[in-house]
C-alpha cells in the first residue's frame, strides 16, 4: 500500500489541474547518488535538488502483481555528450560496470505551478539488472527485490573451487597488497589487446586480475587480464578502444582462479580457502 501526504491529498481531493514529472533516484555500488527528473526545469523536494534531463530517462509502464512474481521496469537513458557518471561518458561508465549492484526509485512528483513540487509516490523501486549500452543510449531493467528470493538454497554448495571472491569479506586478503604499478614500455609494441609493461612478476601471476590505466587517453579505463606472460606483457579478451601510449601509467592486482594450489602458492591463505576439492563428483561416486 502507498501512502501520500497530507498536501497531495488536499490536491487530489481539490479537483484543481497539476501537472507531473517523473523523479529518477540511481544510488550505485560505490555510495554516489544521482538525481534527475524528466521536467523542463530543475526541480527540489524533500531537501534534494533533481537536475533536468541529466541525462534524458524514459521509462516503461509498471504493473504490480500479488505474489512472488518480480516485478520490473524498462529505463532508457539517452545521455548527451556533456552528461557524465563517474567521470565518464554514460555508455562508457555502462560498459566498465559502474551501474552494476545499483539500485533506482522513481517516482511521479505533482505540481500546481513550475516548480514548486506539492508531493510525490513512489512508483518503482529495485535492483538494476540488464544493462545494455548502445552507441546513443543505454537500456536498463530494473528489477523488484523480489528478485533476490531466485538465489539458490543453500547458499553454499559443494564445489572444487572457493566459495569466496578474492578480496572478499570471506577470503580476507587485501587488494593492495598484492596491487602494483608500473608502465607502458615500447618494446614489443602494444596493441588494443596485448600491453608490456615493467612488471616482473611469475607468469600468470595476475591471471584474471584487473589492470587499470592512471594516465593518458584511456585514464579509468579497465580491462580483466586474460593472461600475464611472466615478461610484463597482459593480453586482455575485451579489446581497448585504443592503443595505450609508451609511459602510460597502470595499476594492476593478482587474480585468482579460486584452486586451494593457488591459494597456497601465490596468496598463503588456505586457512580460508572455502573449496572441497577432495570431494568426488557425483559420476565418480560408487556404492557396494
Amino acid at each position: 500500500m502507498k501512502t501520500i501526504s497530507a498536501p497531495l491529498t488536499a490536491l487530489f481531493n481539490s479537483g484543481a489541474q497539476f501537472y507531473k514529472a517523473d523523479f529518477y533516484t540511481w544510488s550505485f555500488a560505490d555510495g554516489s547518488v544521482l538525481r534527475t527528473t524528466n521536467a523542463d526545469v530543475a526541480l527540489t523536494f524533500g531537501g534534494f535538488a533533481f537536475a533536468s534531463c541529466a541525462p534524458i530517462c524514459t521509462r516503461s509502464k509498471v504493473t504490480l502483481k500479488i505474489g512472488v512474481e518480480v516485478d520490473s521496469m524498462q529505463v532508457t537513458v539517452s545521455p548527451t555528450a556533456t552528461d557524465m557518471l563517474s567521470g565518464l561518458p554514460w555508455p562508457q561508465a555502462a560498459r566498465q560496470g559502474y551501474l552494476d549492484g545499483g539500485t533506482l526509485l522513481v517516482e511521479t512528483a505533482y505540481l500546481t505551478t513550475w516548480p514548486t513540487v506539492i508531493g510525490t509516490i513512489p512508483i518503482f523501486q529495485g535492483q538494476l539488472s540488464d544493462v545494455v549500452p548502445s552507441r546513443s543510449e543505454i537500456a536498463v531493467t530494473v528489477k523488484s527485490a523480489l528478485e533476490l528470493l531466485s538465489q539458490n538454497f543453500p547458499r553454499n554448495v559443494y564445489q572444487s573451487v572457493c566459495d569466496h571472491t578474492v578480496y572478499d569479506a570471506g577470503c580476507t586478503l587485501t587488494k593492495s597488497t598484492y596491487s602494483f604499478g608500473s608502465s607502458v614500455t615500447g618494446s614489443p609494441a602494444s596493441t588494443t589487446t596485448f600491453l608490456d609493461t615493467g612488471l616482473t612478476q611469475a607468469a600468470g601471476y595476475f591471471d584474471q586480475g584487473v589492470l587499470t590505466f592512471l594516465s593518458g587517453a584511456l585514464a579509468g579505463i579497465k580491462r580483466t587480464v586474460k593472461a600475464y606472460d611472466g615478461a610484463g606483457g597482459f593480453t586482455f579478451a575485451l579489446p581497448l578502444p585504443s592503443i595505450p601510449a609508451t609511459g602510460v601509467t597502470i595499476s594492476v592486482f593478482a587474480g585468482c582462479d579460486r584452486t586451494k594450489a593457488t591459494c597456497l602458492s601465490k596468496f598463503a591463505n588456505t586457512i580460508h580457502f572455502r573449496g572441497t576439492p577432495y570431494v568426488p563428483t557425483p559420476e565418480s561416486v560408487r556404492s557396494n
